[in-house]
């Protein structure tokens, strides 16, 4: 009985180093890729791709992507000349702020402050997608994004995040249908206009930051409030996700933006129990390694109680020496220009393995 006691003691042990040893030997190898990423990175940041297929089977330097619109549509859809985009470094030091790996923090907050203190704008707490291109107007979500990394990076004091937080609040409709509904752009004036676009991903992430810094002492309205919130459960209600937002096109990528918002009570005793019921049907099928870390941070972040192996094993499998493999992270509005990194997948990729296993 002793000797049966030790064997499998044995081998429960032996299963528990290989365990703990391959998390942590994943961990390192994306974590390599992504650091390598921002030492070779453009001047601006890691940079995306786009693909004019959601599979991403042809990758597209963002600066050959208005030709080719032109020439696969015979239209100007895109009407500027792409330059270097941030979106994807502030990503990035949003997504992956709270992971405990010294190297990999300091090259984040490095590039986070670089990118802050470079902007050149004409409007102060507007941030633009495209670095320094004014032509191209300047949008809520990456501004709600930038605001809320460096804030929790360390990288703005509160007052700072309060006033990011007044400059969103101005691209709320003053009456109509939608009045006090976050837009995706302002259109007062002072930027190019873009027209009236409402988007549930942009919205979770300006509400966010709107929340972080009533929390610091910023007065605002309530029916605000409740305008933009009762703007993401209907979209949660309605089953729309299903089909993405209108910059995002994965139902995963609007479910963890949305679960994000549960960092807030007020906010997680109505979201959680929709955002478990929509999970039901995401944790167990074949998936890209984007859609299934964003499954795992999903689960993770709304205490779902359910077994995330096979999501996990799906992960870490799918795993190279350059990192996951892109996918369609955001789109360019209605069309099917799709934009993504392996980069990109990897920093949620990453974040899934440093949750799964808290030892690393």
């Amino acid at each position: 009985m002793f000797k049966i006691f030790i064997k499998s003691f044995t081998a429960f042990f032996i299963f528990f180093c290989l365990y703990t040893s391959a998390d942590a030997v994943e961990f390192e190898q994306a974590n390599k890729f992504i650091q390598e990423s921002i030492d070779s990175s453009h001047e601006f940041g890691i940079q995306s791709y786009a693909s004019g297929d959601i599979l991403f089977t042809k990758q597209i330097e963002l600066s050959k992507l208005r030709n080719f619109v032109i020439k696969a549509t015979g239209k100007d859809l895109i009407k500027y000349d792409l330059g270097p985009e941030s979106f994807s470094s502030l990503i990035a030091l949003r997504v992956l702020h709270d992971v405990e790996h010294k190297e990999l923090n300091d090259k984040l907050i490095k590039l986070g402050y670089t990118l802050a203190t470079a902007e050149s704008l004409e409007l102060p707490n507007r941030i633009h997608f495209f670095h320094n291109n004014t032509d191209f107007a300047a949008d809520i979500d990456a501004t709600s994004i930038t605001a809320v990394a460096l804030y929790k990076s360390g990288l703005i004091s509160d007052d700072e995040l309060i006033q990011y937080a007044k400059e969103v609040l101005k691209s709320r409709p003053e009456d109509g249908d939608y009045k006090d509904l976050l837009q995706v752009y302002w259109e007062d004036g002072a930027e190019p206009n873009r027209g009236i676009k409402f988007d549930p991903v942009v919205t979770a992430n300006a509400l966010y930051l709107i929340k972080t810094a009533q929390s610091l002492g910023l007065g605002v309205d309530d029916r605000v409030i409740e305008k933009n919130i009762n703007f993401i459960v209907s979209h949660l209600q309605s089953g729309e996700y299903k089909n993405g937002t209108r910059y995002y096109p994965l139902p995963e990528i609007f479910l963890y933006f949305s679960s994000l918002l549960c960092d807030f009570k007020e906010f997680s005793k109505v979201l959680k129990p929709m955002i478990f019921e929509a999970m039901s049907s995401y944790l167990t099928s074949e998936v890209s390694p984007l859609e299934a870390s964003l499954r795992i941070l999903v689960a993770k972040q709304v205490d779902l109680d359910v077994d995330l192996k096979p999501l996990s094993l799906s992960l870490r499998s799918s795993l190279t020496n350059q990192g996951w493999q892109a996918g369609p992270f955001f789109k360019l509005g209605k069309s099917s220009i799709f934009f993504g990194s392996n980069t990109i997948t990897s920093i949620f990729g990453l974040k899934a393995i440093y949750l799964l296993d808290e030892r690393i």
